[in-house]
């Protein structure tokens, strides 16, 4: 009762100062990460980091940006993998960073490693249910 209690919490807390939508989860069950993904109608884009990673730090400010820019079609949900392992096991993590585009709970697109915001902003206008700007 504890988990799932803190897991509402933290996937209630959504961060709107910056112009779009971020979520961040710790603890989650596999089942509350797929409900989460299909809950939403716009794009999800998760960010599957570690705060020692290195290549992490370096994308996030680039998968920021990117959500910043589409915030009318899609939104950031990020997941440590050391907070998170339930998730990070079932969904076979191999390596990070590493994002995973969904569209209504369906995987459309994946990238491991560093990649640049444009390839990132291709993606969400490739699959993005609202269309191109």
């Amino acid at each position: 009762m504890k988990i799932k209690s803190l897991f509402a919490l933290l996937i209630a807390i959504t961060f709107f100062s910056s112009g779009y939508s971020q979520k961040t989860a710790s603890g989650m069950s596999f089942d509350d990460y797929l409900a989460h993904l299909k809950s939403s109608d716009k794009l999800v884009l998760v960010d599957f980091n570690a705060v020692w990673c290195g290549p992490c730090k370096t994308l996030k400010p680039l998968v920021h940006s990117a959500i910043k820019k589409n915030s009318d079609k899609a939104e950031l949900f990020e997941i440590d993998v050391d907070k998170n392992p339930v998730v990070s096991s079932t969904m076979q993590i191999k390596g990070i960073p590493l994002l995973i585009l969904y569209n209504h709970g369906k995987e459309v697109w994946r990238s491991m490693g560093l990649i640049e915001e444009s390839v990132i902003l291709e993606q969400l206008k490739k699959f993005s249910p609202l269309g191109s700007h």
